[in-house]
């Protein structure tokens, strides 16, 4: 990328990254280091032609993410 003087990197992010949630405290860490690490690469790779994107690409439909949404009344 620093090379071709272009390029674009994508964090797959979480909205766990931006709000507090029970018991998902290193998961949820762990999102907003992304997030975070996210913004601070973009600001040194924006010279070089390079852009940083995290998404949220939401909560995918699983038996355990509606066991996770009944527990705690989602």
């Amino acid at each position: 990328m620093l090379t071709r003087r272009r390029g674009r990197i994508i964090n797959v992010a979480s909205i766990a990254g931006l709000q507090a949630i029970p018991t998902m405290s290193a998961y949820r860490g762990c999102k907003t280091a992304l997030l975070r690490f996210g913004e601070n690469l973009a600001l040194e790779t924006a010279q070089h032609g390079i852009q940083v994107f995290s998404i949220h690409p939401g909560v995918p439909r699983t038996p355990q993410s509606d066991k996770c949404s009944l527990k705690h009344g989602r």
